[in-house]
Protein backbone atom coordinates (compact mmCIF):
# COMPACT_ATOMS: atom_id res chain seq x y z
CA UNK A 1 0.00 0.00 0.00
CA UNK A 2 1.57 3.08 -0.95
CA UNK A 3 2.56 5.51 2.05
CA UNK A 4 0.06 8.26 1.19
CA UNK A 5 -2.65 6.28 1.40
CA UNK A 6 -1.73 4.64 4.34
CA UNK A 7 -1.20 8.08 6.06
CA UNK A 8 -4.49 8.76 4.76
CA UNK A 9 -6.14 5.80 6.42
CA UNK A 10 -4.47 6.34 10.00
CA UNK A 11 -6.30 9.77 9.61
CA UNK A 12 -9.05 8.94 8.86
CA UNK A 13 -9.23 6.28 11.81
CA UNK A 14 -7.99 8.92 14.11
CA UNK A 15 -11.07 11.72 12.92
CA UNK A 16 -13.70 8.83 13.38
CA UNK A 17 -12.26 7.76 16.41
CA UNK A 18 -11.79 11.31 17.90
CA UNK A 19 -15.72 12.15 16.22
CA UNK A 20 -17.26 8.94 17.80
CA UNK A 21 -18.22 10.03 20.81
CA UNK A 22 -19.68 13.19 19.74
CA UNK A 23 -21.68 11.00 17.51
CA UNK A 24 -22.50 8.82 20.18
CA UNK A 25 -23.73 11.26 22.38
CA UNK A 26 -25.81 13.04 19.71
CA UNK A 27 -27.70 9.69 19.03
CA UNK A 28 -28.55 9.68 22.64
CA UNK A 29 -29.21 12.81 22.51
CA UNK A 30 -31.76 12.25 19.40
CA UNK A 31 -32.77 8.45 20.88
CA UNK A 32 -33.75 10.51 24.48
CA UNK A 33 -36.09 13.27 22.59
CA UNK A 34 -37.48 9.97 20.68
CA UNK A 35 -38.40 8.41 23.96
CA UNK A 36 -39.35 11.75 25.49
CA UNK A 37 -41.67 12.57 22.63
CA UNK A 38 -43.07 9.02 22.83
CA UNK A 39 -43.99 9.48 26.62
CA UNK A 40 -45.46 12.20 26.18
CA UNK A 41 -47.64 11.42 23.90
CA UNK A 42 -49.32 8.36 25.74
CA UNK A 43 -49.51 10.27 28.31
CA UNK A 44 -51.32 13.41 27.05
CA UNK A 45 -53.29 10.34 25.24
CA UNK A 46 -53.96 8.83 28.85
CA UNK A 47 -55.21 12.23 30.11
CA UNK A 48 -57.18 12.78 27.23
CA UNK A 49 -58.43 9.46 26.62
CA UNK A 50 -59.08 7.44 29.86
CA UNK A 51 -61.86 10.12 30.78
CA UNK A 52 -63.74 9.45 27.11
CA UNK A 53 -63.04 5.61 27.61
CA UNK A 54 -64.69 6.11 31.03
CA UNK A 55 -67.74 8.08 29.97
CA UNK A 56 -68.28 5.19 26.55
CA UNK A 57 -67.84 2.65 29.05
CA UNK A 58 -70.70 4.37 31.32
CA UNK A 59 -72.99 5.33 28.20
CA UNK A 60 -72.63 1.89 26.92
CA UNK A 61 -73.72 -0.24 30.24
CA UNK A 62 -76.37 2.16 30.67
CA UNK A 63 -77.45 1.56 26.99
CA UNK A 64 -76.73 -1.81 27.83
CA UNK A 65 -79.10 -2.12 30.85
CA UNK A 66 -81.43 0.15 29.08
CA UNK A 67 -81.37 -2.64 26.19
CA UNK A 68 -81.82 -5.42 28.63
CA UNK A 69 -84.88 -3.61 30.11
CA UNK A 70 -86.46 -3.13 27.12
CA UNK A 71 -86.08 -6.98 25.90
CA UNK A 72 -87.50 -8.04 29.43
CA UNK A 73 -90.31 -5.68 28.72
CA UNK A 74 -91.19 -7.19 25.21
CA UNK A 75 -90.67 -10.81 26.78
CA UNK A 76 -93.20 -9.63 29.10
CA UNK A 77 -95.65 -8.21 26.98
CA UNK A 78 -95.14 -11.54 24.43
CA UNK A 79 -95.33 -13.71 26.90
CA UNK A 80 -99.00 -12.25 28.28
CA UNK A 81 -100.65 -12.15 24.89
CA UNK A 82 -99.27 -15.91 24.86
CA UNK A 83 -100.95 -16.73 28.29
CA UNK A 84 -103.89 -14.81 27.31
CA UNK A 85 -104.42 -16.65 24.18
CA UNK A 86 -103.46 -20.28 25.49
CA UNK A 87 -105.82 -19.88 28.28
CA UNK A 88 -108.38 -18.63 26.12
CA UNK A 89 -107.93 -21.82 23.53
CA UNK A 90 -108.35 -24.26 27.19
CA UNK A 91 -111.05 -22.36 28.26
CA UNK A 92 -112.76 -22.74 24.60
CA UNK A 93 -112.28 -26.59 24.60
CA UNK A 94 -113.38 -27.12 28.02
CA UNK A 95 -116.56 -24.71 27.15
CA UNK A 96 -116.95 -26.97 24.31
CA UNK A 97 -116.78 -30.09 25.85
CA UNK A 98 -119.15 -29.64 28.60
CA UNK A 99 -121.52 -28.26 25.86
CA UNK A 100 -121.12 -31.85 23.94
CA UNK A 101 -121.75 -33.54 27.85
CA UNK A 102 -124.99 -31.52 28.76
CA UNK A 103 -126.85 -31.17 25.19
CA UNK A 104 -126.63 -35.17 25.21
CA UNK A 105 -128.02 -37.29 27.05
CA UNK A 106 -125.76 -39.91 28.79
CA UNK A 107 -127.89 -42.75 27.24
CA UNK A 108 -127.47 -41.18 23.71
CA UNK A 109 -123.56 -40.70 24.27
CA UNK A 110 -123.60 -44.16 25.69
CA UNK A 111 -124.63 -45.28 21.94
CA UNK A 112 -120.71 -45.54 20.11
CA UNK A 113 -123.12 -44.78 17.00
CA UNK A 114 -124.48 -41.36 18.64
CA UNK A 115 -120.74 -41.03 19.91
CA UNK A 116 -119.00 -40.96 16.40
CA UNK A 117 -121.70 -38.81 14.53
CA UNK A 118 -120.76 -36.35 17.43
CA UNK A 119 -117.21 -36.71 17.29
CA UNK A 120 -117.34 -36.18 12.88
CA UNK A 121 -119.00 -32.84 13.61
CA UNK A 122 -116.63 -32.03 16.13
CA UNK A 123 -113.68 -32.80 14.23
CA UNK A 124 -114.58 -30.13 11.22
CA UNK A 125 -114.72 -27.61 14.05
CA UNK A 126 -111.75 -28.92 16.15
CA UNK A 127 -109.25 -30.15 13.89
CA UNK A 128 -106.87 -31.03 16.89
CA UNK A 129 -109.23 -32.98 18.47
CA UNK A 130 -108.39 -36.70 18.52
CA UNK A 131 -111.05 -38.76 19.88
CA UNK A 132 -114.27 -38.59 22.36
CA UNK A 133 -114.89 -41.58 25.07
CA UNK A 134 -117.52 -41.40 27.73
CA UNK A 135 -116.86 -43.25 31.06
CA UNK A 136 -118.49 -44.67 34.19
CA UNK A 137 -118.45 -43.05 37.48
CA UNK A 138 -115.32 -46.19 38.29
CA UNK A 139 -113.48 -45.44 35.30
CA UNK A 140 -114.32 -47.48 32.49
CA UNK A 141 -115.45 -47.04 28.97
CA UNK A 142 -118.87 -46.90 27.91
CA UNK A 143 -118.51 -45.64 24.63
CA UNK A 144 -115.53 -44.30 22.45
CA UNK A 145 -115.59 -42.44 19.03
CA UNK A 146 -111.70 -42.65 17.01
CA UNK A 147 -109.27 -44.08 15.91
CA UNK A 148 -108.07 -46.33 18.51
CA UNK A 149 -111.32 -48.67 19.25
CA UNK A 150 -109.16 -51.21 19.97
CA UNK A 151 -107.76 -49.56 22.82
CA UNK A 152 -109.55 -50.01 26.62
CA UNK A 153 -108.51 -49.05 29.83
CA UNK A 154 -109.89 -48.16 33.09
CA UNK A 155 -108.81 -44.93 34.16
CA UNK A 156 -110.10 -45.12 37.68
CA UNK A 157 -106.29 -44.52 39.14
CA UNK A 158 -105.91 -41.59 36.80
CA UNK A 159 -104.77 -38.29 38.33
CA UNK A 160 -106.74 -36.33 35.49
CA UNK A 161 -109.87 -38.95 36.45
CA UNK A 162 -109.74 -38.00 39.98
CA UNK A 163 -109.11 -34.49 39.89
CA UNK A 164 -112.27 -34.37 37.43
CA UNK A 165 -114.21 -36.69 39.61
CA UNK A 166 -113.59 -34.22 42.23
CA UNK A 167 -113.50 -30.88 40.82
CA UNK A 168 -116.00 -31.62 37.49
CA UNK A 169 -113.47 -31.03 35.06
CA UNK A 170 -109.56 -31.63 34.73
CA UNK A 171 -106.96 -30.70 31.97
CA UNK A 172 -104.23 -33.50 32.31
CA UNK A 173 -100.25 -33.48 31.54
CA UNK A 174 -99.25 -34.51 28.14
CA UNK A 175 -98.39 -37.71 28.06
CA UNK A 176 -98.32 -40.63 25.75
CA UNK A 177 -100.64 -43.20 27.21
CA UNK A 178 -101.11 -46.96 25.64
CA UNK A 179 -101.52 -44.97 22.12
CA UNK A 180 -97.79 -43.71 22.08
CA UNK A 181 -99.28 -40.40 20.80
CA UNK A 182 -98.26 -37.29 22.87
CA UNK A 183 -101.32 -35.63 23.54
CA UNK A 184 -103.49 -33.98 26.27
CA UNK A 185 -106.79 -34.47 28.31
CA UNK A 186 -109.92 -32.57 29.19
CA UNK A 187 -112.50 -34.64 30.67
CA UNK A 188 -115.67 -32.71 32.32
CA UNK A 189 -117.89 -34.45 35.01
CA UNK A 190 -121.74 -34.75 34.20
CA UNK A 191 -124.07 -36.47 36.79
CA UNK A 192 -126.75 -38.92 36.16
CA UNK A 193 -130.19 -37.57 35.60
CA UNK A 194 -132.59 -38.17 38.12
CA UNK A 195 -130.27 -40.94 39.97
CA UNK A 196 -127.25 -40.50 41.88
CA UNK A 197 -123.98 -41.22 40.24
CA UNK A 198 -122.23 -39.40 37.44
CA UNK A 199 -120.37 -40.37 34.05
CA UNK A 200 -117.14 -38.61 32.72
CA UNK A 201 -116.37 -37.48 29.08
CA UNK A 202 -112.83 -37.36 28.30
CA UNK A 203 -111.86 -35.55 24.81
CA UNK A 204 -107.95 -36.00 24.00
CA UNK A 205 -106.13 -32.96 21.71
CA UNK A 206 -103.16 -32.54 20.02
CA UNK A 207 -100.49 -30.88 21.33
CA UNK A 208 -99.38 -29.38 18.16
CA UNK A 209 -101.80 -27.33 19.60
CA UNK A 210 -100.25 -26.18 22.07
CA UNK A 211 -97.17 -25.65 20.57
CA UNK A 212 -98.59 -23.20 18.25
CA UNK A 213 -99.57 -20.79 21.07
CA UNK A 214 -95.96 -21.00 22.43
CA UNK A 215 -94.33 -20.40 18.71
CA UNK A 216 -96.45 -16.91 18.91
CA UNK A 217 -93.63 -15.58 20.84
CA UNK A 218 -91.09 -14.31 18.78
CA UNK A 219 -87.64 -15.17 19.26
CA UNK A 220 -84.21 -15.40 17.57
CA UNK A 221 -82.15 -18.44 16.91
CA UNK A 222 -80.94 -18.50 20.33
CA UNK A 223 -84.00 -18.11 22.37
CA UNK A 224 -86.11 -20.95 23.18
CA UNK A 225 -89.86 -21.44 25.11
CA UNK A 226 -92.18 -24.19 26.23
CA UNK A 227 -94.74 -25.55 28.55
CA UNK A 228 -93.65 -27.35 31.35
CA UNK A 229 -95.89 -29.78 34.20
CA UNK A 230 -94.45 -28.94 38.07
CA UNK A 231 -90.91 -27.95 37.80
CA UNK A 232 -89.14 -30.32 35.88
CA UNK A 233 -90.83 -32.11 32.80
CA UNK A 234 -91.14 -30.53 29.54
CA UNK A 235 -94.83 -30.55 27.61
CA UNK A 236 -93.62 -29.22 24.44
CA UNK A 237 -90.18 -29.13 22.81
CA UNK A 238 -87.04 -27.06 23.87
CA UNK A 239 -84.78 -25.84 21.98
CA UNK A 240 -82.26 -25.78 24.45
CA UNK A 241 -83.58 -28.74 26.57
CA UNK A 242 -85.03 -31.11 24.08
CA UNK A 243 -87.90 -33.18 23.40
CA UNK A 244 -91.41 -33.30 25.22
CA UNK A 245 -91.91 -35.42 28.46
CA UNK A 246 -87.61 -34.68 29.29
CA UNK A 247 -86.67 -33.74 32.82
CA UNK A 248 -84.91 -29.86 33.09
CA UNK A 249 -83.69 -28.47 35.71
CA UNK A 250 -84.86 -24.86 35.80
CA UNK A 251 -85.65 -21.61 38.49
CA UNK A 252 -88.63 -21.42 40.80
CA UNK A 253 -91.18 -20.88 38.47
CA UNK A 254 -94.46 -18.50 38.81
CA UNK A 255 -97.11 -19.86 40.43
CA UNK A 256 -99.13 -16.54 40.02
CA UNK A 257 -100.62 -15.13 36.82
CA UNK A 258 -98.45 -12.25 36.43
CA UNK A 259 -95.36 -12.63 34.42
CA UNK A 260 -92.21 -13.35 36.60
CA UNK A 261 -88.61 -12.00 35.12
CA UNK A 262 -85.29 -13.08 36.23
CA UNK A 263 -81.95 -12.71 34.91
CA UNK A 264 -80.56 -16.84 34.57
CA UNK A 265 -76.90 -18.08 34.32
CA UNK A 266 -76.36 -21.98 33.90
CA UNK A 267 -74.12 -23.91 31.94
CA UNK A 268 -77.20 -25.30 29.47
CA UNK A 269 -78.55 -21.91 28.85
CA UNK A 270 -75.67 -19.50 29.45
CA UNK A 271 -76.44 -16.24 31.01
CA UNK A 272 -80.07 -15.02 29.61
CA UNK A 273 -83.29 -13.52 30.65
CA UNK A 274 -85.92 -15.94 32.32
CA UNK A 275 -89.33 -15.86 32.07
CA UNK A 276 -92.65 -17.55 33.58
CA UNK A 277 -95.94 -17.68 34.49
CA UNK A 278 -98.75 -19.80 35.19
CA UNK A 279 -101.17 -21.33 32.48
CA UNK A 280 -104.19 -20.71 34.80
CA UNK A 281 -107.03 -24.03 34.83
CA UNK A 282 -104.20 -26.16 33.44
CA UNK A 283 -101.10 -28.10 35.09
CA UNK A 284 -98.83 -26.06 33.19
CA UNK A 285 -96.38 -23.23 33.22
CA UNK A 286 -95.01 -20.99 30.20
CA UNK A 287 -91.47 -20.64 30.40
CA UNK A 288 -88.85 -18.39 27.61
CA UNK A 289 -85.62 -17.94 27.65
CA UNK A 290 -83.58 -15.02 26.14
CA UNK A 291 -80.43 -14.40 25.37
CA UNK A 292 -80.69 -10.69 24.49
CA UNK A 293 -78.67 -9.08 21.31
CA UNK A 294 -77.67 -6.15 22.81
CA UNK A 295 -74.34 -5.97 21.14
CA UNK A 296 -76.73 -5.84 17.91
CA UNK A 297 -78.78 -3.95 18.81
CA UNK A 298 -76.09 -1.45 19.67
CA UNK A 299 -74.68 -2.15 16.27
CA UNK A 300 -78.10 -1.65 13.92
CA UNK A 301 -78.47 1.35 16.47
CA UNK A 302 -74.86 2.68 15.44
CA UNK A 303 -75.51 2.09 11.78
CA UNK A 304 -78.70 4.01 11.65
CA UNK A 305 -77.03 6.50 12.83
CA UNK A 306 -73.62 6.43 10.67
CA UNK A 307 -73.32 10.39 10.24
CA UNK A 308 -72.78 10.43 14.47
CA UNK A 309 -70.24 7.75 14.26
CA UNK A 310 -68.19 9.29 11.25
CA UNK A 311 -68.50 12.44 13.48
CA UNK A 312 -67.18 10.84 16.46
CA UNK A 313 -64.05 9.36 14.14
CA UNK A 314 -63.23 12.31 12.31
CA UNK A 315 -63.14 13.75 16.20
CA UNK A 316 -61.06 11.13 17.75
CA UNK A 317 -58.86 11.34 14.48
CA UNK A 318 -58.50 15.34 15.26
CA UNK A 319 -57.73 14.88 18.40
CA UNK A 320 -54.75 12.53 17.89
CA UNK A 321 -53.48 14.50 15.36
CA UNK A 322 -53.41 17.41 18.02
CA UNK A 323 -51.76 15.36 20.48
CA UNK A 324 -48.93 14.80 18.41
CA UNK A 325 -48.74 18.43 17.27
CA UNK A 326 -48.78 18.99 20.77
CA UNK A 327 -46.37 16.78 21.63
CA UNK A 328 -43.90 17.46 18.66
CA UNK A 329 -43.92 21.42 19.74
CA UNK A 330 -43.21 20.95 23.55
CA UNK A 331 -40.02 18.11 22.97
CA UNK A 332 -39.15 20.88 20.04
CA UNK A 333 -39.82 23.70 22.90
CA UNK A 334 -37.32 21.29 25.07
CA UNK A 335 -34.63 20.84 22.84
CA UNK A 336 -34.33 24.26 21.72
CA UNK A 337 -34.00 25.29 26.11
CA UNK A 338 -31.95 22.80 26.51
CA UNK A 339 -29.73 23.93 23.63
CA UNK A 340 -29.94 27.17 25.26
CA UNK A 341 -28.62 26.43 27.98
CA UNK A 342 -25.64 24.22 27.12
CA UNK A 343 -25.01 27.21 25.50
CA UNK A 344 -24.93 29.50 28.07
CA UNK A 345 -22.76 26.73 30.17
CA UNK A 346 -20.39 26.64 27.13
CA UNK A 347 -20.11 30.38 26.73
CA UNK A 348 -19.66 30.75 30.92
CA UNK A 349 -16.95 27.75 30.99
CA UNK A 350 -15.09 29.77 28.00
CA UNK A 351 -15.85 33.23 29.80
CA UNK A 352 -14.06 31.41 32.65
CA UNK A 353 -11.48 29.93 30.70
CA UNK A 354 -10.79 33.64 29.16
CA UNK A 355 -10.48 35.51 32.77
CA UNK A 356 -8.10 32.04 33.66
CA UNK A 357 -6.10 33.02 30.40
CA UNK A 358 -5.96 36.83 31.40
CA UNK A 359 -4.80 36.42 35.20
CA UNK A 360 -2.03 33.90 33.58
CA UNK A 361 -1.03 36.52 31.12
CA UNK A 362 -0.93 39.05 33.63
CA UNK A 363 1.06 37.07 36.14
CA UNK A 364 3.28 35.87 32.74
CA UNK A 365 3.53 39.41 32.04
CA UNK A 366 4.79 40.59 35.18
CA UNK A 367 6.96 38.01 35.18
CA UNK A 368 8.63 38.57 32.54
CA UNK A 369 8.53 42.29 32.99
CA UNK A 370 11.37 42.10 35.87
CA UNK A 371 14.01 40.41 34.06
CA UNK A 372 13.82 42.55 30.87
CA UNK A 373 14.34 45.65 33.39
CA UNK A 374 17.07 44.02 34.37
CA UNK A 375 18.38 43.23 31.05
CA UNK A 376 17.84 46.54 29.57
CA UNK A 377 19.52 48.53 32.86
CA UNK A 378 22.51 46.07 32.03
CA UNK A 379 22.59 46.85 28.00
CA UNK A 380 22.39 50.28 29.52
CA UNK A 381 25.06 50.12 31.86
CA UNK A 382 26.96 48.52 28.93
CA UNK A 383 26.52 51.57 26.68
CA UNK A 384 27.63 54.10 29.56
CA UNK A 385 30.89 51.88 30.07
CA UNK A 386 31.41 52.26 26.74
CA UNK A 387 31.52 56.09 27.28
CA UNK A 388 33.09 56.18 30.45
CA UNK A 389 36.32 54.27 29.07
CA UNK A 390 36.76 55.53 25.14
CA UNK A 391 40.16 53.62 25.04
CA UNK A 392 37.97 50.39 24.69
CA UNK A 393 37.07 51.83 21.11
CA UNK A 394 37.85 48.44 19.42
CA UNK A 395 35.55 46.21 21.21
CA UNK A 396 33.04 49.26 21.30
CA UNK A 397 32.87 48.64 17.08
CA UNK A 398 32.32 44.97 18.00
CA UNK A 399 30.20 44.78 21.17
CA UNK A 400 28.19 48.17 20.70
CA UNK A 401 26.02 46.56 17.78
CA UNK A 402 25.22 43.57 20.55
CA UNK A 403 24.20 45.82 22.62
CA UNK A 404 21.85 48.18 20.63
CA UNK A 405 20.51 44.43 19.25
CA UNK A 406 19.94 43.49 22.93
CA UNK A 407 18.07 46.75 23.80
CA UNK A 408 15.59 46.19 20.52
CA UNK A 409 15.13 42.89 21.88
CA UNK A 410 14.11 43.96 24.95
CA UNK A 411 11.79 47.00 23.57
CA UNK A 412 10.02 44.39 21.50
CA UNK A 413 9.84 41.65 24.24
CA UNK A 414 8.58 44.94 26.41
CA UNK A 415 6.12 45.75 24.05
CA UNK A 416 4.58 42.23 23.28
CA UNK A 417 4.21 42.22 27.34
CA UNK A 418 2.16 45.17 27.76
CA UNK A 419 0.36 43.80 25.01
CA UNK A 420 -0.86 41.12 27.54
CA UNK A 421 -1.28 43.26 30.12
CA UNK A 422 -3.37 45.24 28.31
CA UNK A 423 -5.67 42.49 27.03
CA UNK A 424 -5.76 40.79 30.55
CA UNK A 425 -6.90 44.05 31.83
CA UNK A 426 -9.82 44.75 29.27
CA UNK A 427 -12.07 41.92 30.26
CA UNK A 428 -14.53 44.11 31.62
CA UNK A 429 -16.12 46.88 28.98
CA UNK A 430 -14.26 50.10 29.20
CA UNK A 431 -15.80 52.41 26.71
CA UNK A 432 -13.04 54.89 25.36
CA UNK A 433 -12.75 56.92 22.18
CA UNK A 434 -10.72 54.53 19.86
CA UNK A 435 -8.82 54.51 16.19
CA UNK A 436 -10.23 51.30 14.82
CA UNK A 437 -6.79 51.47 12.54
CA UNK A 438 -4.59 51.31 15.42
CA UNK A 439 -6.30 48.54 16.69
CA UNK A 440 -6.15 46.69 13.16
CA UNK A 441 -2.49 47.35 13.67
CA UNK A 442 -2.36 45.96 16.76
CA UNK A 443 -3.70 42.92 15.62
CA UNK A 444 -1.34 42.65 12.85
CA UNK A 445 1.41 42.87 15.33
CA UNK A 446 -0.08 39.82 17.09
CA UNK A 447 0.58 37.56 13.83
CA UNK A 448 2.89 39.25 12.41
CA UNK A 449 5.52 36.48 13.25
CA UNK A 450 3.32 33.77 11.87
CA UNK A 451 2.56 35.69 8.52
CA UNK A 452 6.14 36.00 7.98
CA UNK A 453 6.93 32.18 8.94
CA UNK A 454 3.94 31.47 6.08
CA UNK A 455 4.38 33.88 3.67
CA UNK A 456 1.39 35.30 3.47
CA UNK A 457 1.11 38.25 1.76
CA UNK A 458 -0.69 41.07 4.40
CA UNK A 459 -2.48 43.98 2.01
CA UNK A 460 -3.74 46.97 4.64
CA UNK A 461 -5.88 49.74 3.13
CA UNK A 462 -7.06 51.51 6.05
CA UNK A 463 -8.92 55.03 5.32
CA UNK A 464 -6.70 57.53 7.65
CA UNK A 465 -9.52 59.85 7.57
CA UNK A 466 -12.01 57.66 9.96
CA UNK A 467 -13.56 58.79 12.49
CA UNK A 468 -13.24 57.59 16.13
CA UNK A 469 -15.76 55.58 17.67
CA UNK A 470 -16.44 54.98 21.61
CA UNK A 471 -16.37 50.99 22.02
CA UNK A 472 -13.70 48.99 24.47
CA UNK A 473 -10.45 48.62 22.99
CA UNK A 474 -9.62 45.11 24.22
CA UNK A 475 -12.62 43.71 23.61
CA UNK A 476 -12.79 45.14 20.06
CA UNK A 477 -9.24 43.75 19.41
CA UNK A 478 -10.14 40.08 20.18
CA UNK A 479 -13.02 40.25 18.07
CA UNK A 480 -10.46 41.30 15.29
CA UNK A 481 -7.80 38.68 16.15
CA UNK A 482 -10.77 35.75 15.94
CA UNK A 483 -11.67 36.75 12.41
CA UNK A 484 -7.97 37.32 11.51
CA UNK A 485 -7.16 33.92 12.69
CA UNK A 486 -9.95 32.38 10.96
CA UNK A 487 -8.33 33.76 7.26
CA UNK A 488 -4.77 32.81 9.26
CA UNK A 489 -6.02 29.30 8.99
CA UNK A 490 -8.31 29.46 5.60
CA UNK A 491 -5.32 30.71 3.68
CA UNK A 492 -2.87 28.26 2.21
CA UNK A 493 0.78 29.11 2.58
CA UNK A 494 2.15 31.98 0.40
CA UNK A 495 -1.84 33.10 0.38
CA UNK A 496 -2.89 36.20 0.53
CA UNK A 497 -4.83 38.15 3.42
CA UNK A 498 -6.41 42.13 2.64
CA UNK A 499 -7.76 44.61 5.62
CA UNK A 500 -9.50 47.75 5.00
CA UNK A 501 -11.55 50.28 6.53
CA UNK A 502 -14.02 52.55 5.08
CA UNK A 503 -16.87 54.35 6.25
CA UNK A 504 -19.93 52.96 5.59
CA UNK A 505 -23.05 54.18 3.51
CA UNK A 506 -25.98 53.76 6.41
CA UNK A 507 -23.48 55.63 9.10
CA UNK A 508 -20.94 53.66 11.09
CA UNK A 509 -17.29 52.08 10.20
CA UNK A 510 -17.05 49.15 7.56
CA UNK A 511 -13.44 46.98 8.38
CA UNK A 512 -13.46 44.37 5.37
CA UNK A 513 -10.81 41.20 6.07
CA UNK A 514 -9.94 39.32 2.60
CA UNK A 515 -8.83 36.05 2.21
CA UNK A 516 -7.98 34.21 -0.83
CA UNK A 517 -8.95 30.64 0.58
CA UNK A 518 -10.92 27.91 0.03
CA UNK A 519 -13.90 29.24 2.04
CA UNK A 520 -16.10 27.72 4.50
CA UNK A 521 -17.04 24.13 3.89
CA UNK A 522 -20.95 24.89 4.07
CA UNK A 523 -20.60 27.33 1.26
CA UNK A 524 -18.43 25.00 -0.74
CA UNK A 525 -21.49 22.37 -0.54
CA UNK A 526 -24.02 25.15 -1.07
CA UNK A 527 -22.25 25.69 -3.97
CA UNK A 528 -22.07 22.09 -5.18
CA UNK A 529 -25.74 21.62 -4.65
CA UNK A 530 -26.50 24.65 -6.68
CA UNK A 531 -27.46 26.69 -3.89
CA UNK A 532 -27.67 30.55 -3.90
CA UNK A 533 -25.15 31.97 -2.28
CA UNK A 534 -25.82 34.14 1.11
CA UNK A 535 -24.45 35.98 3.87
CA UNK A 536 -24.33 34.43 7.48
CA UNK A 537 -22.70 35.02 10.43
CA UNK A 538 -19.33 33.24 10.40
CA UNK A 539 -17.65 34.58 13.36
CA UNK A 540 -16.70 31.65 16.58
CA UNK A 541 -18.86 31.89 19.81
CA UNK A 542 -16.84 33.88 21.36
CA UNK A 543 -16.47 36.68 18.02
CA UNK A 544 -20.59 36.30 18.28
CA UNK A 545 -21.05 37.59 22.02
CA UNK A 546 -18.07 40.56 21.69
CA UNK A 547 -19.43 41.80 18.95
CA UNK A 548 -23.12 41.74 20.14
CA UNK A 549 -21.45 43.59 23.56
CA UNK A 550 -20.01 45.56 21.60
CA UNK A 551 -22.56 46.71 19.00
CA UNK A 552 -20.80 45.22 16.03
CA UNK A 553 -22.63 43.37 12.96
CA UNK A 554 -20.32 40.65 12.07
CA UNK A 555 -21.30 38.35 8.07
CA UNK A 556 -19.37 36.43 5.92
CA UNK A 557 -19.64 36.81 2.16
CA UNK A 558 -18.49 35.08 -0.81
CA UNK A 559 -17.69 37.70 -3.61
CA UNK A 560 -18.42 36.68 -7.33
CA UNK A 561 -15.95 38.48 -9.17
CA UNK A 562 -12.58 37.50 -6.81
CA UNK A 563 -12.37 34.28 -6.07
CA UNK A 564 -11.93 34.85 -2.61
CA UNK A 565 -13.59 35.37 0.56
CA UNK A 566 -14.32 38.20 2.57
CA UNK A 567 -14.77 38.94 6.11
CA UNK A 568 -16.68 42.06 6.99
CA UNK A 569 -17.28 44.01 10.44
CA UNK A 570 -19.74 47.09 10.62
CA UNK A 571 -19.48 49.15 14.06
CA UNK A 572 -21.49 52.03 14.94
CA UNK A 573 -20.35 55.23 16.22
CA UNK A 574 -23.66 55.27 18.53
CA UNK A 575 -23.32 54.98 22.33
CA UNK A 576 -26.89 53.27 22.68
CA UNK A 577 -27.44 50.50 24.78
CA UNK A 578 -29.10 48.70 22.68
CA UNK A 579 -27.45 45.32 21.34
CA UNK A 580 -28.33 43.97 17.90
CA UNK A 581 -26.79 41.46 15.64
CA UNK A 582 -28.00 40.36 12.22
CA UNK A 583 -26.64 38.31 9.55
CA UNK A 584 -26.89 40.05 5.49
CA UNK A 585 -25.99 38.33 2.34
CA UNK A 586 -23.64 40.54 -0.50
Amino acid sequence: MPEDQTTDTRLGSAKDMLLSPIRTAAAIRNDRYKSLKVRIFFTVGTLAGVPLLIVTAVCFFWLHAVLVDDFSRQLRWQMEHAQEGLESFLQDRVSSTRYFASVHSYGALSKEQSLRTIFRKSKQEFPELIDLEVLSSGGKRVSYAGPYADKSSNYANHDWFIRAKVHGVAISQVFPGDRNILHYIIAVRQEMPGREGFWILRASFDVETLTRFVAEIELSDRDDAFLVAGNDMLQTTSRLHGAALERVSLPVLSQQKVVSIAKIDDEVVGKGIFGSVKVQGSPWTLVAIIKPATLARIASMLKREILAVYLVIVFVAIGILMNYRTTQRIVNRIRETEKAREEAIAHSEHSAKLASIGRLATGVAHEINNPLAIINEKAGLIKDLFEVHPESSGCQKEFLPLVNAISDSVGRCRTITHRLLGFARRMEIDIEQINVNEVLREVVGFLEREIVVRNIRLELNLDDKLPHIESDRGLLQQVFLNIANNAMDAVKDGGEIGLSTMTATEGGLKIVIRDDGAGIRFLRQKRREGARDSGFPCHTASSSDLAERLRLTVFCTRERRLPSFSRSVRTSRRTDNETRKRASGR
